[in-house]
């Protein structure tokens, strides 16, 4: 799992644009880092990229700066609103939800009777 370490939301609206641009710094399991972007139209699912791998924090903090400069340069400028990137969760049968519970729950057991 990977910490989010630094997370900008920039927004442009000019004319029929209106465009959203969120970009991470992350750090990743195995202690590299990592800018992740995510663009598209407001409303819509983002396209994700990874916009540069890095092995230490100075190099990666400033292509950090360098993108959002970038984009505020673009005309982009800072927003509250949070796009959705995540397709809706499918809705669990009782059994599935049961399992997941249990599984949650910490028990461990096995039902052959799926």
């Amino acid at each position: 799992m990977s910490t989010v370490l630094r997370s900008d939301y920039l927004h442009y609206q000019a004319g029929n644009s209106d465009k959203v641009y969120r970009m991470r710094l992350v750090q990743n399991d195995n202690l590299t880092l990592s800018i992740i972007a995510e663009y598209g139209r407001r409303g819509s699912v983002l396209k994700t990229i990874n916009k540069g791998n890095f092995i230490n924090r100075y190099n990666a903090a400033a292509a950090y700066d360098k993108l959002q400069l970038e984009k505020r340069q673009k005309g982009y400028t800072d927003s509250a609103i949070q796009a959705t990137t995540e397709p809706k969760k499918k809705k669990l049968t009782k059994k599935q939800a049961q399992l997941q519970q249990n599984i949650e729950d910490g028990i461990r057991r096995i039902d052959f009777d799926l």
